[in-house]
């Protein structure tokens, strides 16, 4: 394990030169996924990162609702022009998936939504990514951010990626996790005492229930309902059921584990520690100053999703890919 710092000056050399496309990819059950392909010019075959999003209505550049984040468009572009080829592409029923055919009855929501489903995507997308002729297949990794990390470990035993890159991925269960969020992230400071604690009693009650397989309490505070969907029943009964450190303990290529420390999302204290120890051959890359989007952090008042990725970030990651892929 080497620990990077996320503020030295990176030495693989800018190609700048890159051409970018849209394209199209069958996923899960063939649903047709959309995405941004960056391949460096004048190259013959050569490395290659799929970008894998995190939790929620967030799009191929990072970007959630009208939250312009860009987190992933900032890391697949400085990535294109080190040499490295990136696909980024939508989630299912987001930006250009939206209005994609859908279930035609609400009972199939939850097959559609499900960790399968988001999976199986991915799984498309790094067979897309393999086959294009920039593209050495035995030089590919995948990038997952937040939740895409946990995808990214998910897929890795089936799709066999030379690399992973998991940048603020939760090292506990999900559940776990929302319940921190919830009780201690960036909201709860603004939040007045009696209803933080109607919002924690209540989402120890709806883990528990997701965790058993049972309905959502339908008496749970009406802003938990949008983290507790009925769709998203058997999504969330994965995702809080599986345990990161054991998917992690079956990866044995190399790895990259990045972390703001400044992110009130994943814990730099109680979640990298958890990966690390499951990839002791891991590379890690503690970001100063880094946010869970890995933006600069101002001060507590500001959830950090503005403004550029922390200086030397990305071309920390560049470099590590140019050296392990």
């Amino acid at each position: 394990m080497t620990l990077i710092g996320a503020l030295l000056l990176a030495t693989t050399p800018l190609v700048l030169d890159y051409t970018s496309r849209e394209v199209h990819f069958k996923g899960y059950k063939d649903f047709e996924l959309v995405g941004t392909y960056l391949a460096p010019k004048g190259k013959t075959a050569g490395p290659a990162v799929m970008l894998v999003a995190g939790s929620g209505p967030t799009d191929r550049n990072g970007d959630s609702g009208p939250l312009k984040i860009g987190t992933l468009r900032e890391i697949a572009e400085g990535m294109a022009a080190r040499g490295i080829a990136t696909l980024r592409y939508d989630k299912r029923s987001v930006a250009a998936t939206y209005r994609a055919k859908f279930p035609a009855k609400l009972s199939d929501y939850e097959d559609f939504f499900s960790f399968e489903a988001f999976t199986g995507d991915a799984e498309g997308g790094m067979a897309w990514l393999r086959s294009q002729p920039e593209v050495d297949p035995t030089r590919t990794a995948v990038l997952g951010h937040s939740e895409g990390g946990l995808i990214a470990l998910a897929i890795a035993g089936r799709v066999k990626p030379k690399g992973l890159i998991l940048v603020a991925t939760a090292g506990r269960d999900l559940g776990v996790v929302v319940e921190e969020q919830i009780g201690q992230g960036f909201s709860a400071q603004f939040t007045p005492k009696d209803t933080l604690a109607k919002l924690v009693s209540d989402t120890k009650r709806a883990v528990a229930s997701v965790r058993n397989g049972s309905p959502v309490p339908q008496d749970i505070h009406p802003a938990l309902k949008a983290v507790f969907p009925s769709y998203a029943a058997r999504l969330l009964h994965s995702e809080m059921t599986i345990n990161p450190v054991d998917l992690a303990k079956e990866f044995h290529g190399p790895a990259l584990l990045v972390q703001g420390d400044k992110d009130v999302q994943i814990s730099v204290d109680r979640d990298l520690p958890l990966l690390r120890s499951a990839l002791p051959h891991a590379d890690v890359m503690v970001v100063k100053g880094g946010t869970h989007c890995l933006k600069v952090w101002k001060d507590a008042k500001d959830p950090g999703f503005g403004g550029p990725v922390v200086p030397g970030t990305v071309g920390q990651m560049a470099d590590w890919a140019s050296k392990n892929l």
